[in-house]
């Protein structure tokens, strides 16, 4: 679509901004560096206000091959400024992904669920470089083990 996957994150991070702007129902006016609105509105404000969370298992992770996969498509270029990947896998994970064995994951869901009032969450459990005998096994212990505790 012609946009630099450099300026991905950028766009995200602006796009969120706008949304949780937008959901109050409220005209918005943006300029940024991705995204220019001027007095734009939604027609219908979501009743739930929530953005969406990703959720791993830590030994699905392993060492992450999608984080070496991101580091060498030069994806830190695109971190916050003063985020690198020389940051330890974990302090980058922190509050991004739900990272752990079974009860780890439910525990941060509770956690957001407690603290933020997330009432969905939205799973990407394959990641560039997985084997998807690791992708079937985090289903099945999201299935079997995480998401029971939450019906």
């Amino acid at each position: 679509m012609g946009q630099d996957p450099m300026g991905r994150l950028g766009r995200l991070v602006e796009g969120l901004e706008i949304i949780e702007r937008l959901w109050t129902g409220e005209p918005v006016s943006y300029s940024g560096r991705h995204f220019n609105l001027k007095d734009v509105r939604i027609s219908m404000p979501p009743l739930q206000r929530h953005l969406a969370l990703f959720s791993e298992t830590r030994k699905t992770l392993g060492k992450p091959p999608a984080y070496e996969a991101y580091r060498q498509w030069e994806q830190d270029k695109a971190l916050p400024a003063g985020e690198t990947f020389a940051s330890d896998f974990e302090a980058l994970a922190r509050d991004r992904f739900l990272l752990g064995d079974p009860a780890r994951v439910r525990e941060e869901i509770a956690r957001y669920r407690d603290t933020l009032g997330v009432t969905a969450i939205i799973v990407r459990v394959q990641w560039p470089g997985m084997a998807q005998a690791q992708v079937l096994r985090t289903i099945r212990l999201l299935g079997e083990q995480v998401f029971p505790h939450f019906q």
